[in-house]
């Protein structure tokens, strides 16, 4: 008798396994589902919005003028941004500093513009500047809740 609980335990777990590496590939190499926490992106995406992002953008580097990404915080790397693209490597881009003075900015070879929808209070590379395009996680594909709004997300 403990020997057929035991294999049928070890069999559970053996499912159970696989099904965790499975998920973290899955989650690694295609994407991921995104909770959103913050005003930034409103009106386009409100907080508490479940997203879906793709990976395989990012591992080929290949982006769009307003297109919506998932990106590390530059600052604190544990925490994630989402944020719409505006300007790619080597665009040329007026940007207005503290004093609503604007001033011509170079996106320098490797690193990506990123501003929230919502400019009042948006963290984003107004504040810190571009930021390197390792930092991009994943590309927003589209909204699975609220359900009253689910599909693609611009």
């Amino acid at each position: 008798m403990f020997n057929f609980h035991f294999v049928r335990a070890l069999k559970v777990g053996g499912v159970l396994a696989y099904a965790g590496c499975l998920s973290c590939c899955i989650n690694h190499y295609c994407g991921s589902v995104v909770v959103i926490e913050g005003n930034s992106m409103q009106p386009a995406i409100a907080d508490g919005d479940v997203l879906v992002a793709e990976r395989f953008s990012v591992r080929r580097h290949s982006y769009s003028i307003d297109d919506i990404v998932v990106a590390k915080n530059p600052r604190q790397p544990s925490e994630l941004l989402c944020k719409r693209i505006k300007a790619l490597p080597f665009d040329k881009m007026i940007v207005k500093d503290e004093d609503d003075f604007p001033r011509k900015k170079w996106i320098h070879k490797g690193a990506v513009w990123l501003e929230g929808d919502n400019r009042a209070v948006s963290l984003d590379s107004r504040r810190f500047g571009e930021i390197p395009i390792g930092l991009i996680q994943g590309k927003v594909l589209f909204r699975i809740w609220p359900l009253s709004q689910f599909g693609f997300v611009r």
